[in-house]
């Protein structure tokens, strides 16, 4: 009977242990958005829904920022503009009290675009057109692209039945400078094709099998416990 009581108490516990641990549990929402020319666009993220558990862990990260459309640039002078610098500025930042630190303007140049801006010239009172090339992305360019929020700021992040969302908002901007004339900027084509997660750590609540199985466990003990004394 005494090998039979450690039997029963690592059987029993021991598997509500392990029923504990897979409970912790990760989820995680994203939102993506082409941003706008030179205005913040808004990121929506679902909050974690408290019914599952006790949120343990928030991080908010870019998982990336490509460039992406094309832009026109047209000389309104008489003379020839040679086009001398042109480049795209990234920002984030998050709406509310979200404890998550902005990230400043990111610059990106030179940009790639075919034609190549930096060998084009264009004649008075005409205009070109420059598309810019894919696979150029912000993200290792942020100081911090992954951000892990303090507990203190869980609050914003979570309701009951996980209503409402959380917002970061995001712009990409471009710029260019010409020499020797005027010239005007289309550029409501181009932008960044953005996504934003946040990843939610919890532990979940037990299941009833749970406590169905520490009720079990303990009344096998207490059975046990009477039949030893018994004999």
């Amino acid at each position: 009977m005494k090998k039979i009581i450690p039997f029963i108490f690592v059987l029993c516990f021991g598997g509500i242990l392990t029923s504990e641990t897979a409970l912790a549990d990760v989820i995680t929402n994203t939102s993506s958005v082409q941003l706008a020319q030179s205005s913040f666009s808004n990121f929506n993220i679902l909050k974690f829904d408290s019914n599952l558990g006790t949120l343990t862990g928030v991080r908010v990260t870019v998982d990336f920022a490509t460039l992406q459309g094309a832009f026109e640039v047209v000389n309104n002078d008489v003379t020839t503009a040679s086009i001398s610098d042109y480049s795209s500025l990234f920002s984030i930042k998050g709406v509310g009290t979200l404890g998550y630190t902005p990230q400043s303007n990111v610059t990106f140049d030179p940009v790639q675009t075919s034609p190549d801006w930096n060998y084009t010239s264009i004649a008075g009172g005409g205009s070109q057109t420059f598309t810019i090339a894919s696979g150029q992305d912000f993200t290792s360019l942020l100081p911090s692209a992954t951000q892990t929020i303090a507990s203190g700021y869980f609050s914003a992040y979570e309701s009951v039945g996980g209503s409402g969302t959380v917002t970061f908002q995001a712009k990409n901007s471009q710029s260019i400078t010409t020499t020797g004339s005027s010239y005007t900027l289309n550029s409501g084509t181009s932008g960044a094709n953005t996504q934003i997660s946040v990843i939610y750590t919890y532990t979940a609540i037990p299941e009833p099998s749970t406590y169905a199985l520490m009720g079990l466990g303990a009344l096998a003990l207490v059975v046990a416990y009477g039949r030893k004394r018994a004999a």
